[in-house]
């Protein structure tokens, strides 16, 4: 690891780890295939999309838990969500509303039993409150590209002890110090891997590269992101 007076990151052999051997092999707990393939055009299926860019992913890649937003995409559904509290400038829904509707949602979670992931920016005290209203302290469910501080993320964890912290390839970046706090001091078995592609590009990702598995990929070496369970 080089030092440069600033906030540096270990350096990583991304084909080494393209080609490294797992016994559980990696796993994406959190992508949306369908803004994916909106954005390549593509029509076919995800059993086809991985063959057709086999060199994108790790060989130990074991597959992925996919998000759905259309309601004519629903099949097999597991869990609802993501949903949550979001109060970033980049929403403009008033606060108010937000919390209407994910108290409904969470009536909807509750009466047909489903798995919960959460999405939480910049409201943490109203998302864990209400949380708190309707979730007994041992339900499990995924806090889904968590990247506030560790002090955050010690407070879901216990108001919620089976809560699981899920990290993006935010953690590549030097200036996502919350980030790599968090990933260092969370426990191992509170801990989730996820792209959330196509966001989230990795830092050392080829250079043009806009989403996550893109095209350019295919015509050179196996990208960093590969680290990351893609």
């Amino acid at each position: 690891m080089q030092n440069s007076g600033r906030n540096t990151l270990p350096d990583y052999n991304a084909t080494a780890l393209c080609t490294l051997k797992s016994r559980t092999g990696f796993f994406d707990s959190h992508c949306h295939l369908d803004f994916l393939f909106n954005r390549e055009k593509y029509r076919g299926t995800f059993s086809d999309y991985q063959a057709e860019n086999r060199k994108t992913f790790p060989e130990s890649y074991r597959g992925c838990i996919a998000v759905f937003c259309k309601p004519w995409t629903f099949a097999k559904v597991r869990a609802l969500g993501e949903i949550g509290l979001d109060y970033s400038g980049r929403n403009n829904c008033h606060e108010d509303v937000q919390q209407a509707v994910l108290r409904r949602q969470l009536r909807i979670a509750r009466d047909r039993k489903m798995r919960l992931v959460i999405h939480c920016r910049d409201a943490h005290e109203d998302c864990l409150s209400i949380l708190q209203e309707f979730l007994p302290k041992y339900t499990t469910f995924h806090l889904h590209c968590f990247t506030d501080s560790w002090t955050w993320a010690q407070k879901w964890m216990d108001a919620f002890p089976n809560v699981f912290i899920g990290i993006t390839n935010l953690v590549t970046f030097p200036s996502a110090k919350d980030t790599h706090e968090v990933a260092k001091r969370i426990p191992l078995n509170r801990l989730l891997l996820e792209t959330d592609a196509p966001y989230f590009v990795p830092k050392k990702s080829p250079y043009g590269t806009k989403k996550i598995h893109t095209p350019e990929w295919r015509s050179g070496s196996c990208p960093n992101c590969c680290a990351e369970g893609n």
